[in-house]
């Protein structure tokens, strides 16, 4: 029981929203803090793909961050093409603990799921994004109802995911993912991880939110700067 709880707490700590994809429309989680004043807001927003063959929903998936000083950093993170009233969903999972990342999950629904890590590296202005079902191999296969929350990253630079889910193809556990090609690798219990940061000045209200992760294939339209 006392895993579940927890990882209860860690998905409550994150800051969440979800849409369906219409024209227009849009979804934003509640600021991140970070340290030394830095705030971050997740946003996703969508319009007609103006397609003169088919008319589709585009999604476009942003990173707002700014910084003591006021200013702000607009991150485009993924462009997506696909069904009009597909959910889109963004989790904000927060701040690296050195406040130099800026980690979270962005999930669509439809007839072609996607289930995406991304992780922003403030200083080198990168994002890389992380394919949930293709490194975590033990959910292909079987349709699964998985929730998963991003909770730290490694001290060699992975980023560690939970899942929380009690189902045979998605057992509950924490998985270092790694940019390379590698699949997840289970992390034993007890393993030493390095927690996000930690805003102590608020309480975070957010409810947890179900995220389906399926084994059918990417076969929407999906575009960003650096993808693993």
């Amino acid at each position: 029981m006392l895993p579940l709880l927890l990882f209860a707490a860690w998905l409550a700590s994150a800051q969440q929203a979800s849409a369906p994809c219409t024209s227009p429309g849009t979804a934003e989680t509640q600021t991140a803090r970070g340290p030394g004043g830095a705030a971050a807001v997740l946003k996703v927003s969508s319009e007609d793909d103006h397609s003169k063959e088919q008319h589709l929903c585009s999604a476009q998936y942003q990173l707002l961050i700014s910084g003591a000083g006021g200013e702000q950093r607009v991150v485009d993170l993924l462009t997506s093409d696909d069904a009009y009233e597909r959910k889109l969903s963004v989790q904000l999972s927060g701040f690296s603990r050195d406040g130099r990342r800026v980690l979270g999950i962005l999930s669509e629904g439809g007839e072609h799921p996607v289930s995406l890590v991304f992780d922003y590296h403030i200083i080198e202005g990168t994002v890389q994004l992380l394919d949930l079902r293709e490194k975590l191999g033990v959910l292909a296969g079987a349709n699964c109802d998985a929730q998963f929350a991003v909770i730290g990253t490694t001290g060699k630079g992975g980023v560690v995911v939970e899942l929380g889910a009690q189902n045979p193809c998605a057992p509950a556990g924490r998985w270092r993912l790694e940019v390379s090609g590698k699949r997840a690798q289970r992390l034993l219990p007890g393993a030493s991880i390095l927690s996000l940061y930690a805003d102590k000045s608020e309480r975070i209200t957010t409810m947890p939110q179900k995220c389906i992760m399926s084994p059918v294939s990417l076969g929407n339209s999906l575009s960003n700067s650096t993808r693993a």
